[in-house]
Parts: structure tokens; C-alpha cells; sequence
């Protein structure tokens, strides 16, 4: 009685290139215990194989069959759509050597646990970037039933890119805040109005890192963090998150007296580094300046298009 069994054929190069194997691990007479190496009983597994060894001989043909299982309209699919990393491929010595390491990588496999069925994902990405450049990267998980997930991830395929951006080489335009008379809040101007509010103080970013000194100096993302009642702008995301234990930072605690409290977190802008010091504790008003246009939250699409 087999519950996961796996078929590989090797790759050219390999000691046993040419030859198939099965791979299997029958159900423990436990079904809380991971098949690892340190708990794995080789001689029944030696066994196992002598003896399935025996009935599928050289040469042999097999087929695999369930009496319960569903079909494929009725099966969960996973798709994973990524790119082929031509950009590695086909880069430019003299300027993508800069930042371009090796070929990424997708890996992904069975915990071994018989208990919990999980699988595990990971994407790797080797390259080199200096504070404040930018690299970006789409791929997509698409999730459902039957052969029609296949389609809809042909459909993605297109929109699978990479790109890196040096300081400076994003588009970009101004952001422009204004800090209330009282020195408690502060507002927004929308881009393309001019600076019409009064108030206490200025302070203009950008939307995205420029640089600021022939690559000796850039802006730094601000934030607009709060944690229930209370609020700060600047450059450091986690204000309010609770102090190092062990080693490990957990920055979804902001108030240690209610655990269940989040912070929310805002990019403002780009802005040079030590600047807008009188907004760092005034809250943020969307209405001030006539800016109310800007959103709270990002704007949630229940139904994604394939264009950007």
C-alpha cells in the first residue's frame, strides 16, 4: 500500500543516464512521523525494493490506477508561470555584469510529513544591488480545478518579466507635503496643483530613489506607519515594532499590550535622508490640501487582467 511514489529518468550525464526508477515510501504504522533519514528502516525498505524488484524486471511495463480518485474537471491544479531568465542569457557584459549573478532558481517539493500534507516553494535570485537601485520580477501561482488552469497560465506567460533599474532611471515626479499650522497633520498636494495650502513647514520627495549627488547620495523610501492611535513618518518601517527576542523581530507587533493591534504601513515617498523632521509624529489627514483622492489601502481587483 503506497501513499506517494515518484518516476525520474536520469539526465544525460549521469552515472545511471538510461535507466528508470521508481521511488516510493509505503505508509508507516505511524502516521504522525516524517520519513526522514535518522527514523527511515532500511532493511524494510531494502525489502520492499528486493521484492517489487523481482515482478518489475528490465524491460517491464507498468500502469498506474486509483479506484477513488477524480477526474481531471474535479482535481485541484496548481500552476506556477515564470520566466527563462533570457535576460541572463542575453545581457550586456559591459553593464549587466554589474548586478546579474546566475541563472535564478524554482524549487519546490514534499515536506515527508504524512500528517500534513504540505508543499513547499521557494524562488531564488542571485543578483548584485547597490542601495537604491530597484529590481523587480513577475511570476504568478494560479490556482484551480481541472485543465482549464493550464490555459489561463498560457494566458500569463507574456507577463512574466525581470528588469533592474539603476539610480535615478525609473520615472518618476514629485511628492509634496504640507505640515498643518498646529504642527498635528499634515496633507498631500495631488500632483499637477499647485502649492496653494498654507502651513507650518514643506517638504518635497519624489516617487521614486533620484540621485542627489552623482551617485554619492539618493533619497530613501518614508513611510506613514501607524499602530492603532499613534503615528510616525520616516524612514524607518518598523517604528513601532516590538524589540529584538533571540535574535528575531516581529514587526506584525506593534503594541505590546494587545498582541491582536497591526501596524499598517505607507510608502509617502522618496526623500533625501534626515529631512521632514517636523512631520515625523504629526498624522497623516487624506482631506488636507484637497487630497482627497489618495487611498488608504491599495485599491483590491477580485478579478485580475492580463494586462498591466
Amino acid at each position: 500500500n503506497v501513499q506517494h511514489w515518484a518516476y525520474t529518468v536520469n539526465s544525460p550525464g549521469t552515472p545511471f543516464h538510461g535507466h528508470s526508477h521508481i521511488y516510493f515510501a509505503p505508509i508507516p504504522k505511524r502516521r504522525d512521523i516524517s520519513v526522514v533519514d535518522h527514523d527511515y528502516d532500511h532493511k524494510r525498505a531494502w525489502r520492499i525494493a528486493d521484492a517489487v524488484n523481482k515482478v518489475l524486471t528490465m524491460g517491464s511495463r507498468f500502469r498506474v490506477d486509483w479506484t477513488h480518485g477524480k477526474t481531471d474537471d474535479e482535481n485541484g491544479v496548481l500552476a506556477v508561470v515564470h520566466g527563462n531568465d533570457e535576460e541572463f542569457e542575453n545581457f550586456d557584459p559591459l553593464y549587466d555584469m554589474k548586478y546579474w549573478g546566475e541563472n535564478s532558481r524554482l524549487e519546490y517539493g514534499d515536506r515527508m510529513d504524512f500528517a500534513r500534507q504540505v508543499m513547499t516553494f521557494q524562488h531564488q535570485v542571485t543578483i548584485w544591488l547597490r542601495p537604491g537601485q530597484t529590481y523587480g520580477k513577475n511570476h504568478y501561482l494560479i490556482t484551480g480545478k481541472g485543465l482549464n488552469v493550464f490555459e489561463q497560465a498560457d494566458q500569463w506567460v507574456g507577463s512574466a518579466k525581470q528588469a533592474f533599474f539603476d539610480i535615478g532611471k525609473l520615472p518618476s515626479r514629485w511628492v509634496r507635503l504640507v505640515l498643518g499650522a498646529n504642527g498635528k497633520k499634515f496633507g498631500i498636494i495631488p500632483p499637477g496643483e499647485r502649492l496653494s495650502c498654507k502651513g507650518a513647514a514643506y517638504c518635497s520627495g519624489m516617487t521614486t530613489s533620484v540621485d542627489l549627488a552623482s551617485g554619492r547620495d539618493f533619497s530613501i523610501p518614508y513611510f506613514y506607519v501607524t499602530c492603532g492611535m499613534e503615528s510616525y513618518f520616516g524612514p524607518d518601517p518598523y517604528h513601532f515594532a516590538a524589540p529584538k527576542r533571540d535574535l528575531i523581530r516581529r514587526p506584525y507587533i506593534c503594541n505590546k499590550k494587545d498582541f491582536s493591534v497591526r501596524p499598517r504601513v505607507k510608502l509617502i515617498g522618496y526623500f533625501r535622508h534626515g529631512h521632514c523632521e517636523e512631520f515625523t509624529n504629526a498624522k497623516l489627514d487624506t482631506n488636507y490640501c484637497g487630497a482627497a483622492g489618495l487611498t488608504s489601502m491599495p485599491t483590491i481587483s477580485t478579478s485580475p487582467t492580463v494586462s498591466p
